[in-house]
């Protein structure tokens, strides 16, 4: 493979957008949500609770549902505002070997059987290092071409997932 080699800069709110996107998008959380909605329809429509305690209920269940994404963004901003390197211009490259990644206060490397997997959606391409680690770039870094030959390396070389 020849080296591919990029520069990457992301801005607090694109950060933000992009883990609560990734959060929305993920199986646990359609189950909870889907949860928190089959809890009300039942409260509500099946069972014959009180209306005294069917409030109380649907209070709690509402609440987590608020929580959840006002907990995940704080997390979010908290992960960026306390890494020094998360708002600097990243230089990467990738190779055969694997992941290179400098920036003026951080650098470091991971070999392609670090990776577990390479998914993507619209607009960004996410290297996970396990099911909550990832590093991410813009699609338009690299060509298609490029993307599936990283694709085909991790697949021989990845990491493989604990059961």
């Amino acid at each position: 493979m020849k080296p591919v080699e990029f520069s990457r800069q992301v801005d607090y709110n694109t950060y933000i957008k992009l883990v609560l996107q990734l959060i929305f998008e993920s199986a646990y959380t359609l189950a909870f949500y889907f949860a928190g909605f089959f809890s009300l329809y039942l409260v509500y429509v099946v069972f014959d609770i009180p209306k005294e305690d069917s409030i109380i209920i649907l209070l709690v269940i509402l609440i987590a549902m608020l929580v959840y994404p006002m907990r995940i963004y704080s997390r979010a901003k908290k992960r960026f505002t306390s890494t020094p390197s998360a708002s600097e211009e990243s230089f990467w490259r990738l190779d055969d070997s694997g992941i290179e990644i400098k920036s003026r206060s951080s650098s470091s490397y991971k070999g392609w059987d670090m990776v577990v997997k390479i998914t993507e959606n619209k607009n960004w391409i996410f290297i996970w290092y396990n099911n909550a680690q990832f590093t991410f770039f813009a699609k338009t870094s690299i060509s298609k071409e490029e993307l599936q030959e990283i694709k085909k390396i991790v697949l021989v070389n990845r990491k493989k997932q604990a059961a």
